[in-house]
């Protein structure tokens, strides 16, 4: 085996990854039950159309931070695609390959999800679809079963764990620096197929999620120019279609940017764990972020917490139902 010739900090163990996902597990829970709150109870009369989409959303974004900051917990060594779970599910004993299940089909899931946001918003606001009407409910349901599903294949090519973790740890001699407690566990060899896996589906939900977002933009550009709709209503809807991007689309270029990098150091067998470390808490705050937007650039739940944390910057002029539009 070779000398570990780098040189390893606090940053690159299994101690800094578990502190800092159980310190940020204590503005995560309360900043989630909040949101689910204000969807919940303070949502206006005017938004209930869309009140339990954003809802399922916000569920979708929870789970994620819970799961990655509590139950499992990944410490990864790229570009090997090894390591283990530090979590709640390690500690009872769950199989490391079933969690890296659980992992990516929480994520998968909850982009499908942003794409029924989107769909749901272009079917509202579209009429006389009568084909679509027929069969969203079908393709829904059949995007989200890809989403759940599409990772299952590779658990089945899991090598054997006497001979694969040997190699990873002939390339990794810095192992045991991280880590004097946390067993390796190797879920492949060839990490290029997963990636180029992942890759394609995630191109397929942005594009979904791109389409539904052209749509609603044409089908409001369409009832602006037929004045089928009033202005003031079409402005509504346009507001509140910017928000919700802002919503998704703000937490996912912060936060899963950093995932791109992964598609240079595993061609390129570089392997950094600090980097690595930072990579997985990035995504973990991707609820945190999503909900601090919800709050922020909804005005319904923006007026309500401003109200709630008794903040006197509150306009008196402000429309006390907020957004209104089916």
């Amino acid at each position: 085996m070779q000398n570990c010739n780098s040189t390893i900090t606090y940053l690159d163990t299994t101690d800094f990854l578990s502190t800092i996902f159980h310190s940020m597990s204590g503005f995560q829970y309360p900043a989630h039950l909040f949101g689910a709150y204000m969807i919940i109870f303070k949502t206006p009369q005017g938004m209930s159309s869309v009140k339990w989409s954003l809802l399922n959303l916000h569920v979708w974004s929870s789970v994620l931070d819970v799961y990655w900051s509590t139950f499992a917990i990944p410490f990864v060594i790229f570009p090997y695609m090894a390591g283990n779970g530090i979590g709640v599910l390690s500690m009872l004993g769950l199989n490391t390959g079933y969690q890296v299940y659980f992992s990516v089909m929480i994520v998968s899931v909850l982009v499908a999800t942003m794409v029924r946001v989107y769909e749901n918003r272009w079917f509202l606001l579209s009429r006389n679809r009568k084909l679509w009407r027929r069969i969203r409910g079908y393709a829904c349901i059949l995007n989200y079963i890809i989403s759940a599903m599409f990772f299952i294949p590779f658990l089945f090519f899991v090598p054997d764990q006497m001979k694969a973790v040997p190699v990873v740890l002939e390339k990794t001699p810095c192992y045991h620096l991280y880590t004097q407690t946390i067993p390796l566990y190797v879920f492949t060899l060839n990490p290029i197929p997963v990636l180029a896996t992942v890759a394609l589906f995630s191109v397929l939900q942005i594009s979904l999620m791109s389409l539904f977002v052209c749509l609603t933009v044409r089908v409001l550009s369409i009832q602006a120019k037929r004045n089928t709709t009033s202005q003031y209503t079409v402005t509504l809807h346009r507001k509140f279609l910017y928000a919700l991007m802002a919503q998704t689309g703000l937490p996912v270029i912060v936060v899963f940017c950093p995932l791109l990098s992964l598609f240079y150091l595993v061609p390129m067998g570089y392997h950094n764990q600090m980097i690595t470390n930072f990579i997985f808490i990035s995504v973990s705050l991707h609820g945190f972020f999503s909900t601090v937007l919800l709050l922020l650039v909804h005005q319904p739940y923006r007026l309500a917490t401003l109200r709630i944390l008794k903040c006197g910057c509150m306009t008196k002029n402000a429309v006390r139902g907020g957004t209104s539009f089916k």
